[in-house]
């Protein structure tokens, strides 16, 4: 049974600690696994010195996606991902503006009259810089939503939990807790506070926490996001949204549908 404090500052990052765990998932049957998180991200880890796990994944490997060891974990255990619900992380609120703006970017683009006014060129302006601002901010998020989305095909549980902030990596042989997001900058480089503990009380007591967020939380079957329906990116509308950002607008109502429950799709 070991405790230690892992920072990101030295050698030691979280990630690795995160994917020794599920590592030794591999070789372990039955059983639940919890990861709370409010934003998450799909990051690579490094395998290659996975040694007599390489099999389970495939071969001799260098890096492996968080979800692809997630889904191997997930034929031996329950897992359970508690983060937040899709509408804090993409208000539909801002995607209705979006769409607005940018089907009054593209009447006025299209329309004879509107080229003649004097303000034309100073309005259009305006509305590409509405719609920069307003694109940038619906696909804040995006990697979240991608994460779930992929935690989903390995086979997870989705929670979702409003205004989450704990951040917890359960398994029952060992888990982590402190102030690190699932994420490339919470796992791998913000100087972080996180605790790694096998001891078995703590390990009881930290399930029991996680049990009773869940409680809290509404199952991604059951979850509907509102409104939804009545947003529709399509392309032919969407040529005002910087090229850098375009792509992923087109990607969100594919996404939002996939992670809300089936009223919504």
């Amino acid at each position: 049974m070991t405790e230690r404090i892992v920072t990101n500052i030295g050698p030691t990052k979280v990630a690795e600690r995160i994917r020794s765990l599920l590592l030794d998932s591999l070789s372990a049957t039955g059983g639940e696994i919890w990861i709370i998180s409010p934003w998450l991200t799909d990051v690579d880890l490094s395998v290659s010195e996975a040694g007599h796990f390489a099999s389970a994944l495939g071969g001799s490997r260098e890096r492996v996606s968080l979800s692809e060891l997630l889904g191997h974990t997930a034929e031996r255990f329950d897992v359970h991902v508690v983060t937040r619900p899709p509408h804090q992380l993409v208000p539909t609120s801002l995607l209705t503006r979006l769409q607005e703006k940018c089907t009054v970017y593209h009447r006025a683009k299209e329309s004879e009259s509107a080229r003649q006014d004097p303000t034309y060129e100073d309005i259009m302006a305006a509305l590409l810089d509405e719609i920069e601002y307003l694109a940038d901010e619906v696909v804040k998020h995006i990697s979240t939503l991608r994460c779930a989305s992929n935690f989903l095909d390995a086979g997870a549980d989705l929670l979702y939990r409003p205004s989450l902030h704990a951040k917890l990596f359960w398994t029952p042989f060992g888990a982590t807790v402190g102030s690190a997001n699932l994420t490339y900058s919470g796992l791998f480089q913000n100087p972080e506070l996180v605790l790694e503990t096998s001891t078995d009380e703590q390990i009881e007591n930290l399930h029991r926490a996680a049990c009773d967020l869940a409680e809290g939380a509404e199952l991604r079957e059951d979850y509907e996001l509102y409104n939804l329906e009545n947003i529709d990116l399509q392309s032919e509308v969407l040529d005002a949204i910087p090229p850098a950002h375009r792509r992923k607008v087109e990607s969100l109502t594919p996404l939002l549908n996939r992670l809300s429950g089936p009223r919504s799709n």
